[in-house]
């Protein structure tokens, strides 16, 4: 466990131990607090950071295991119930991720400090000064095995990240199958005809931790030359994965599989990218969007 999450798991504890004692954590309050409204809230950032967030680290034999957090809601109930999920992916040596969901449900209370929430599974419980909806808050909440992060939770879900994995929607400007290459007159042995290479379907996903995976289904077609595609020769894969960067909305890919291999491109939002590749190594670049 790092320094910056020990650091972050004692004062939550701390935290925690402080607000369940017998004085309140502040000056008294001239009013009772009224009972919590039925809401649910949505986690927004974790250890200071948007999400997806890296909540923890940690060596397992000697290889660099990480865990980002994905999403999480917290659901207060007017029947003084309460639940809260999370959703995170492990990272273990850059291999495909983990996904990983956890649960955790309690009681909530009103204290002279606050509201205390406490856990059917045995876990600290913990104190909210204030949960109104339209205000945010910050709450400990239990992550992995290294104990507790400090997520700031609002009444409205976080806006979509850029992160996740994206099919292909065009090639060259065109929906799918479409002509990734074509050759509109070759010979061989005296014949002509047209080739035509096809992209089926591909999939890019992007890691917050840096990572990208890419996979491409294609099929190479004959036809008259400079015609269309008319008869199927084969269909084949192709994979790639490596690293990928963001400087604003350019994106730039460097493959970790293909010696050389790069392309780029840019984000068009959250739900899309426009970039630049080819099938493989050395192939010439095309434009290629994607979209969730």
């Amino acid at each position: 466990m790092s320094r910056t999450i020990t650091a972050v798991a004692t004062a939550a504890v701390v935290f925690l131990a402080s607000c369940t004692g017998d004085s309140p954590a502040g000056p008294p309050r001239s009013q009772p607090l009224p009972p919590l409204a039925a809401a649910t809230w949505y986690v927004h950032a974790a250890e200071g950071q948007p999400l997806p967030a890296l909540i923890a680290h940690r060596l397992v034999d000697g290889t660099l295991e990480q865990d980002f957090l994905d999403s999480a809601t917290v659901e207060v109930r007017a029947d003084s119930t309460w639940e809260r999920r999370m959703w995170f992916q492990r990272y273990r040596a850059g291999a495909t991720p983990v996904r990983v969901a956890q649960l955790e449900w309690g009681r909530w209370a009103v204290s002279d400090s606050g509201y205390l929430f406490t856990s059917d599974l045995g876990v600290r419980s913990f104190v909210v000064a204030r949960m109104t909806p339209g205000d945010s808050t910050v709450l400990p909440i239990r992550g992995s095995a290294e104990g507790y992060v400090l997520a700031t939770l609002r009444s409205v879900a976080p806006p979509p990240t850029m992160f996740g994995e994206y099919r292909v929607a065009t090639v060259n400007g065109h929906p799918l199958p479409s002509a990734m290459y074509v050759f509109p007159d070759v010979e061989v042995d005296g014949r002509r005809f047209s080739t035509h290479y096809l992209v089926d379907s591909a999939r890019l996903a992007l890691h917050p931790n840096g990572q990208y995976q890419q996979g491409i289904y294609y099929s190479e077609w004959e036809g008259e030359p400079n015609g269309p595609p008319t008869t199927l020769l084969y269909r084949a894969y192709t994979g790639d994965f490596g690293t990928w960067t963001r400087s604003g909305t350019q994106l730039a890919f460097e493959s970790g599989y293909l010696q050389n291999h790069r392309f780029s491109g840019n984000s068009e939002g959250p739900t899309g990218l426009a970039l630049l590749h080819g099938l493989s190594h050395g192939d010439p670049p095309v434009p290629v969007t994607y979209a969730r």
